[in-house]
């Protein structure tokens, strides 16, 4: 049987649990992502505070319909935003940074035809971040993928650099490692090993397509004589942050 001084410390225990309402809130927003029009309801108060591209967008009232009943209907509906070009996959890895504040460990994919050889696309997860302004999800998504690589040895294919790069945006961290990294198989002295992953003449072409990515290489070889180039997957401190680099690191590091 239950005494009294149980049920005070049921009481106490309860009340000292998160609320989550106050947390999440109750009012909910639609998001209809891809070209299958996947359904996401997200907790707007959450999606607001996490991510001020939201707060904005849903501050802006929806356009109603003149007929009264379809302009109740419409009243009544849960706000509905779309995002056709998104890719579900990349919006799972969004909505559990807004509801977690972490990424799932990234890990080599049994089936490597699927999210670039990964359990999911860091770069297309990224893309979503950058379209979203969110650089310190960026930053994130930046460590994962490093530290991912330097786990499995596994590295992007010239396929990735060639597709993903001109997404990117100018001096964004993952055009510096994807910059890095090209240049890095270039000068490596293991050719046998990275002629399958680069070949010399895939590099050529892509290359000779895409000027700013060219531009970007000579860059950074200038002033590169006689100096040793390091592995970009082990490079230190914000290299490959996106964070304002005038305020400390949120990551911690230096």
């Amino acid at each position: 049987m239950t005494d009294a001084s149980d049920i005070q410390s049921i009481i106490s225990t309860a009340s000292s649990l998160p609320n989550f309402e106050a947390k999440y809130g109750t009012e909910m927003v639609d998001i209809i992502v891809g070209p299958d029009q996947t359904l996401y309801r997200v907790h707007k108060d959450r999606l607001c505070t996490r991510v001020p591209y939201f707060a904005e967008l849903l501050k802006k009232p929806m356009t109603s319909p003149d007929n009264t009943e379809d302009a109740q209907a419409a009243q009544d509906a849960l706000p509905t935003l779309s995002f056709p070009q998104e890719q579900p996959g990349s919006f799972n890895i969004f909505l559990t940074w807004v509801y977690e504040s972490t990424l799932p460990t990234l890990k080599r994919n049994k089936d490597v035809t699927k999210h670039r050889g990964w359990n999911w696309d860091p770069f297309e997860a990224y893309l979503l971040a950058q379209h979203l302004n969110l650089p310190l999800l960026q930053d994130l998504i930046m460590e994962a993928l490093r530290s991912g690589q330097t786990a499995t040895g596994m590295l992007h294919s010239l396929d990735t650099v060639k597709t993903v790069f001109p997404r990117v945006n100018n001096h964004s961290a993952m055009q510096r490692y994807l910059g890095h990294s090209l240049l890095k198989a270039i000068l490596s002295a293991d050719t046998s090993k990275l002629e399958a992953l680069y070949p010399t003449k895939e590099i050529w072409k892509l290359l000779d397509s895409d000027s700013a990515l060219l531009m970007l290489i000579l860059r950074y070889l200038r002033g590169m004589e006689g100096k040793a180039m390091g592995e970009p997957r082990f490079a230190k401190g914000c290299t490959y942050h996106d964070h304002d680099k005038s305020t400390a690191c949120p990551s911690g590091k230096k």
